[in-house]
């Protein structure tokens, strides 16, 4: 898959007021005074999705631990890379976050040239995790993963966008051997209504409520995980690294968290990933986004930022091959 560089545009004029000032070490105030002003938490997508959804149940409890306002803020655009310019363009002292997923911290500046990467990111800690799944139309002849994936067959999928986290799974079943060809379609939306449709064979998409719902009424069917193992609420569904001739596979789960921007200091961070895991514990946090999607134990940022350099090193693969 080739390096795409039409984002560049999209992120110039932000980068013109942005990434100018990630030499300058930080900003107003020291740790011990943290925090001294209105605390931003940036969502580089359009306001209602489950970013934004994540970034208003913890905005609130974190307003609270820190005794400073914390103020939510859409900055969608390219992809997630005109809110991640953002964040990375202003001073390193703790005063903006940016809560982001896998497609925007990991897949976006892999496949663009957007004038950043992971590693200008910070992890402070994880909020959520959402499994990619394969599935098909409830009355699909296909009945596990294995048959699907193993087909005699050249099968359409529906791919969730034209180079998103959920494509990039695709590419990599297909680069192991499945008989697959890639129809995009617009997000997970998209590839619902493909599948309801017999548009396509089967699709991924990334797990939410309403997926779980619909495999439970049998209108559609989840056949398996792209995470490295299988998950709780869907003890029966196979991961894909579990069928003979995929076990290299196994990065498609969307990591939801908290980022800042790399080298805040190390103290601001820590208070950070200390006041998240406290908020990740709270059952009204929990519940908005899903009790299910968020884990039992909190995942610092020192793991979340394993995690999504595991990604990172993943799709490289893919989208370099």
């Amino acid at each position: 898959m080739a390096r795409h560089t039409t984002l560049a545009a999209v992120v110039a004029l932000v980068a013109l007021t942005g990434l100018t000032a990630c030499g300058d070490g930080g900003g107003a105030g020291t740790a011990a005074e943290y925090p001294s002003k209105t605390v931003r938490m940036v969502v580089p997508y359009p306001a209602g999705g489950g970013v934004d959804i994540a970034a208003r149940a913890v905005a609130p409890c974190l307003e609270e631990a820190l005794g400073e306002s914390v103020i939510v803020e859409n900055k969608a655009g390219g992809s997630g890379a005109v809110g991640t310019t953002d964040m990375l363009g202003q001073p390193a002292d703790g005063h903006t976050l940016e809560m982001v997923l896998t497609s925007s911290a990991v897949v976006t500046p892999l496949s663009n040239d957007v004038g950043y990467s992971l590693e200008d990111q910070q992890a402070i800690g994880q909020v959520a995790s959402f499994p990619y799944v394969i599935l098909v139309n409830g009355d699909s002849p296909y009945q596990t993963l294995e048959d699907l994936l193993t087909a005699d067959a050249d099968l359409k999928a529906a791919a969730p966008g034209a180079a998103s986290q959920g494509t990039l799974e695709l590419e990599a079943v297909k680069a192991a051997g499945a008989p697959i060809t890639l129809v995009p379609f617009d997000g997970t939306a998209g590839v619902k209504s493909a599948l309801l449709g017999n548009q396509v064979d089967f699709g991924t998409a990334v797990i939410d409520d309403d997926l779980l719902k619909q495999h439970e009424d049998g209108s559609l069917r989840i056949l398996g995980v792209t995470s490295g193992e299988r998950v709780d609420y869907l003890p029966d569904v196979p991961a894909v690294n579990e069928i003979p001739g995929f076990e290299d596979l196994g990065a498609g789960t969307s990591y939801f968290g908290l980022v800042v921007r790399a080298g805040t200091p190390e103290e601001i961070a820590t208070r950070l990933s200390d006041e998240l895991e406290t908020c990740m514990g709270e059952d009204s946090v929990r519940e908005i986004i899903g009790t299910e999607f968020v884990s039992e134990t909190f995942v610092d940022g020192p793991a979340l930022q394993k995690a999504f350099e595991e990604q990172s090193e993943a799709y490289s693969a893919v989208i370099g091959g």
